[in-house]
């Protein structure tokens, strides 16, 4: 019954994402996930557009994962960015200098839970940039958050979130997943000192491998994260993350030929790998936006 809720959710997507018919119908506001819009009075004239909830109050907890940052020039990250979004310049590891976006690629085993449910070993995995506030993209609308990125492609296990995303709208890569991290001899000669690892993180052909020193550092920020639809329409994905990194190192990164950041690998760039072990995604809202 724990995957029956999210099978609901995947097909309620569906209908939400693919109907180009007319605008969204009411956002449901009530049930632990989004199930069928209840028609409103009948009026006349075209209906106002207005935000579907395709999830609410979803959580992602005690996340195990990694990630691995990259840097690319600003103007070769912009050129990738659909009008109104701008890459943030700012450097994402100690010494990058500015001129440079952060491009971040994360793999993360986690508890799903929702008002209706639990689903344990949930992978859940983004490829996206650090953008500035889209406030010309949103007029009007508050989009105060600690942190802003764009998401390009989401990924997932082989189950039903890779079919929940894909039917939201997103760019979505699915494979075989797993992650293991270990401790290994020798030093990777990075502080603090303390015990070395290895990480292997894997979606697919996306395979994220490393080694790292144990670290200790813990924030919590508030986040929205972007996808502009081939319809003008926007994925907007807020929430409340409480981070947790426990590692940080060196790190290699296999991606498919059609990752959206692909062509910005020919030249050599800075790679940061970090490791979290407890971080958890909560209070999240995901909006399929009207405009």
């Amino acid at each position: 019954m724990r995957f029956a809720a999210v099978a609901v959710l995947a097909v309620v997507l569906a209908g939400c994402a693919g109907d180009d018919d007319g605008p969204p119908g009411p956002a449901p506001t009530t049930g632990p996930l989004p199930g069928p819009t209840t028609p409103g009075p009948t009026t006349t004239g075209p209906a106002p557009a207005r935000d579907v909830v395709l999830l609410a109050a979803f959580a992602f907890e005690d996340c195990l994962g990694a990630a691995v940052e990259e840097t690319f020039p600003v103007e070769d990250v912009q050129a990738l960015l659909p009008p109104g979004f701008t890459a943030r310049d700012a450097p994402g590891a100690v010494g990058v200098p500015s001129g440079r976006a952060t491009a971040t690629t994360e793999i993360h085993r986690c508890t799903y839970t929702a008002p209706g449910g639990t689903i344990e070993g949930a992978f859940l995995g983004r490829v996206l940039v650090d953008i500035e506030p889209p406030v010309e993209a949103f007029p009007g609308r508050d989009i105060t958050a600690d942190g802003h990125a764009y998401v390009f492609r989401m990924l997932a296990a082989e189950d039903v979130f890779s079919s929940a995303w894909a039917a939201a709208g997103y760019d979505t890569h699915s494979g075989p997943a797993d992650i293991t991290i270990q401790t290994v001899t020798g030093s990777v000669g990075l502080p603090p000192a303390g015990p070395d690892f290895a990480v292997l993180a894997e979606a697919g052909a996306y395979v994220l491998d490393g080694r790292a020193a144990s670290s200790s550092s813990q924030d919590t920020v508030t986040f929205r994260h972007y996808t502009r639809l081939e319809d003008g329409r926007h994925l907007l994905w807020n929430g409340e993350a409480e981070r947790t990194v426990a590692l940080e190192g060196l790190a290699t990164l296999a991606t498919p030929d059609d990752d959206p950041l692909a062509g910005l690998r020919d030249a050599p760039h800075p790679t940061r790998l970090v490791g979290h072990d407890g971080t958890t995604y909560r209070d999240q809202t995901l909006l399929l936006t009207a405009a």
